[in-house]
């Protein structure tokens, strides 16, 4: 049964062709049997440059990133992201540690998240996301929020994102992620040159649901916990799989907690 199947990280139970289940790490930043070891961490010791490709314009693009951080010392930009190298000017997102506080500086928002304190030698998770004109960053479990307006560059045509790393001092990323698409140890160490084409960020439940002897099954969504509180939900999908040949192969029926706003479907064979 799907119970023997146990992934952590948000690994994907897949089944194998003799009937035994197996996790699918490919879409983590993590390894082994039930993606529970870390596929990699960087230490900073250098400048680095790495190129991403978007296919879409900067602005339109960059507004979900997410990083693991430990460190034991100030730093200024250790982590920027760019539409252009180290050798043109632009706007950037870029990570600083001062006075072991991080600071994220964009366009022009300059936030230092005065807690938690990250010198401690302990792993802090470290997620960003631009919503329209909401700019949210998380630290562990902590959450400042700074409005801005609409940034619009320009461009004459799709820029592609550039990561530049630096560090001179005891600094560590691990787990990178654009658009919940982690970037794996192979890119960092092995081509400096390899381009990654990022997907549109899904977000799934944690358990699946499930349709046994005709019985109606359901899954509540707090969007609230998914995206942020100001947010609008700009789509929705999903897969389902079925084992059935005749009649009704799917009806669902999506709401929220308003009544006047309900979306239903059926499909049928």
């Amino acid at each position: 049964t799907k119970r023997e199947c146990s992934c952590e990280h948000h690994g994907e139970c897949r089944i194998n062709n003799d009937g035994t289940w197996s996790c699918d790490c490919s879409k983590t930043g993590y390894t082994g049997r039930r993606c529970e070891q870390l596929a990699y961490h960087l230490d900073l010791s250098e400048i680095q440059t790495f190129e991403v490709n978007t296919n879409v314009q900067w602005s339109e693009q960059i507004s979900d990133i997410s990083f693991r951080l430990q460190a034991l010392h100030d730093e200024d930009d250790f982590l920027q992201i760019r539409p252009c190298p180290l050798s043109l000017k632009c706007d950037s997102i870029s990570f600083s540690i001062h006075n072991g506080l991080l600071n994220v500086y964009f366009y022009l928002i300059n936030l230092t998240i005065e807690y938690p304190f990250v010198l401690d030698k302990q792993w802090h998770s470290v997620h960003l996301q631009r919503i329209d004109t909401n700019f949210l960053v998380h630290i562990d479990h902590h959450i400042i929020k700074q409005s801005v307006n609409i940034i619009n560059l320009n461009l004459s045509s799709p820029s592609t994102i550039w990561l530049i790393f630096y560090g001179n001092k005891q600094i560590r990323i691990e787990d990178l992620r654009l658009y919940d698409q982690p970037m794996y140890s192979k890119f960092f160490l092995n081509n400096q040159h390899t381009q990654i084409k990022l997907q549109h960020r899904p977000w799934k439940p944690l358990n699946t649901v499930s349709f046994e002897q005709h019985q109606n099954s359901f899954i509540e969504i707090q969007l609230q916990d998914v995206l942020c509180q100001d947010c609008q939900l700009d789509s929705f999908y999903f897969q389902f799989r079925t084992r059935e040949q005749n009649g009704i192969l799917l009806f669902a029926n999506i709401q929220t907690n308003s009544p006047k706003i309900r979306y239903g479907f059926r499909r049928e064979k």
